[in-house]
């Protein structure tokens, strides 16, 4: 229980660490994030992630700004990155009623560990304010993945 209150208290100021800088200008929050990909289920629900647990979304990388441009700059090549799953996020802002979508590749099995992909052309908005979403790859923890797994991800990879 002690290990688990330890990660979660890590994960949080990860998350913090992570969101500072947007979150600083515009305090945001991640209200669910839904992922689906291979052994989540043959009717396509997938998984969902609400609050609070969706707060550990952020270690992800979705704002984080020290991604790499591409794979090699990463030092993984395509065949190693396992299956892909797709993970859209629901955004909101205190400042607005309104929430927002940001999309993300996972590929929880990733030879080295776990990447994402954020994909270029997304933003977030509030209010007059524009917030771009730096794309690229980004290398995530293995304790993240273990929140993955706690949250139905299965724990290894589903497809030979």
């Amino acid at each position: 229980m002690r290990a688990r209150a330890l990660f979660v208290g890590t994960a949080l100021s990860l998350a913090l660490a992570v969101a500072g800088p947007v979150s600083a200008k515009v305090p945001m929050a991640i209200v669910e994030a839904n992922i689906s990909g291979p052994g989540l289920g043959g009717d396509g629900g997938g998984i969902r992630i609400d609050p609070p647990a969706a707060d550990q979304m952020w270690e992800s990388g979705i704002v984080n700004d020290s991604k790499w441009a591409s794979l090699s700059e990463f030092g993984v090549a395509q065949s190693d990155l396992g299956p892909r799953y797709l993970v859209t996020y629901r955004v909101m802002f205190a400042s607005g009623p309104e929430d927002q979508v940001l999309r993300q590749e996972l590929y929880p099995y990733a030879k080295g560990g776990p990447v994402t992909h954020t994909s270029a052309g997304q933003e977030l908005r509030s209010g007059p304010d524009r917030i771009p979403i730096i794309a690229g790859w980004y290398e995530t923890s293995t304790e993240f993945l273990e929140f993955l797994v706690g949250q139905g991800l299965p724990s290894r990879n589903p497809l030979p």
